[in-house]
């Protein structure tokens, strides 16, 4: 195996894949490894026993002040799954003995605080569920979805994918 940053995030999502992990996730952990490994790339640190504290330090700073494509900070969201990612990561290359010590610990730990979604009330359930016109198939089927989505909780994608 290569002892690149590039080769190990390749050989980490890989073992995600084997893992079952969905499409969905190993398209997100590559996304949000992206700037990790490009950052890295830029400072010079091509192997992954390159990466030290000081590195790790500069990283988390420099997603701190980031900003998105409309030139606006990062959300805490934004921020706390691209730590997360990296994380994640060095754990894995730990575990693996592909760096010599715990570089995860010197992440902050990613503990945000959401907010309760809104539910809808009965009131309000009720009047979604007779929107569609259940006299045609299109609206037996959003009818079933809308039944499906209710009862179930499961997210849309979920349900996308049946």
């Amino acid at each position: 195996m290569e002892d690149t940053v590039t080769a190990h995030i390749e050989d980490y999502i890989e073992e995600q894949k084997a893992r079952g992990y969905s499409a969905a996730t190993l398209k997100g952990s590559k996304q949000r490894l992206l700037p990790f490994r490009l950052f890295l790339i830029r400072r010079g640190v091509t192997r992954t026993a390159e990466i030290v504290p000081p590195v790790i330090h500069e990283y988390t700073a420099l997603i701190r002040a980031g900003k998105n494509k409309q030139g606006n900070p990062y959300s805490q969201h934004t921020i706390d799954g691209l730590l997360s990612a990296a994380r994640t990561f060095l754990k894995w290359c730990s575990l693996r003995r592909v760096i010599l010590f715990d570089l995860f610990d010197e992440f902050p730990r990613v503990k945000t605080r959401r907010t309760p979604k809104r539910t809808l009330t009965a009131l309000e359930a009720e009047r979604i569920l007779a929107m569609p016109d259940t006299d045609t198939p299109e609206g037996v089927r959003d009818r079933t979805i809308l039944e499906i989505l209710y009862s179930t909780g499961i997210r849309r994608m979920e349900v996308s994918n049946l």
